[in-house]
């Protein structure tokens, strides 16, 4: 059986592979969103999601192949692993000081992802400012997309640090994503689809200037709010 699914939450999908073990079917490969499964005894396997501290991993792999922990799908530095239920719970971590150091290396992970993003962004919005080619501005508003994905992310497995740490966060301010992140997200996709729109104002003259002027003043407010919001997850 082939399922489509999307999972930006690691513990969501750990969850969702485990129910769909619960009902008999065993996930065996993973690609860009499209899981394979093969039908298996009802709650025959326990999956559990980790990333590796290396992209390689072969003494986590080994060592999880010791403890009868079987390797289904690595993807970068993520892995899917399995157990049988028979042979027992099966939980990676057992305690807070190794939770708080798998949930840090994941907030890590996204953070990375966040600037990568934002400079790419940064770096189309440029090119489509000086030659006009309008399949940049889908790539744009794309980054724009998992930017706001990465970050929600990396406030997620924060949120997770912070409660381990048993700190009072309130969950709700974190969740929220900072006011000039989303203004400078919505006036740069705007902006850019005008100079789309209205081509022969935008592209020479007045109508650039202004434009361009725009644009980095957006990417200004996108870059001040992801500062907002590391302090802010900083200071909880």
């Amino acid at each position: 059986m082939l399922k489509f699914r999307l999972f930006y939450d690691k513990d969501k999908m750990e969850s969702w592979l485990n129910q769909m073990s619960e009902k008999g079917w065993s996930m065996e490969h993973f690609y860009f969103g499209f899981c394979f499964f093969r039908p298996c005894e009802p709650g025959e396997y326990i999956y559990r999601l980790d990333m590796l501290r290396s992209i390689e991993g072969q003494d986590y792999k080994s060592f999880m192949k010791e403890m009868d922990i079987e390797t289904v799908q690595q993807w970068f530095r993520w892995v899917v692993l399995r157990k049988k239920s028979a042979d027992g719970p099966f939980e990676l971590y057992t305690d807070e000081a190794s939770l708080i150091e798998k949930y840090t290396r994941i907030r890590n992970f996204f953070k990375f992802f966040v600037i990568i993003s934002i400079v790419l962004m940064a770096h189309h919005t440029i090119v489509l400012l000086r030659t006009g080619e309008i399949y940049l501005l889908i790539l744009i508003l794309l980054y724009c997309l998992l930017i706001i994905l990465f970050i929600r992310q990396a406030v997620r497995s924060n949120q997770k640090i912070m409660k381990l740490k048993r700190k009072g966060v309130d969950g709700e301010d974190m969740k929220k994503l900072p006011l000039l992140l989303c203004i400078g997200l919505f006036v740069n996709g705007v902006n850019l689809f005008m100079r789309m729109v209205w081509k022969d104002f935008f592209n020479t003259g007045a109508g650039y200037n202004i434009s361009f002027v725009i644009s980095i003043v957006a990417l200004g407010m996108i870059l001040i709010g992801i500062i907002q919001q590391r302090m802010k997850m900083n200071r909880a």
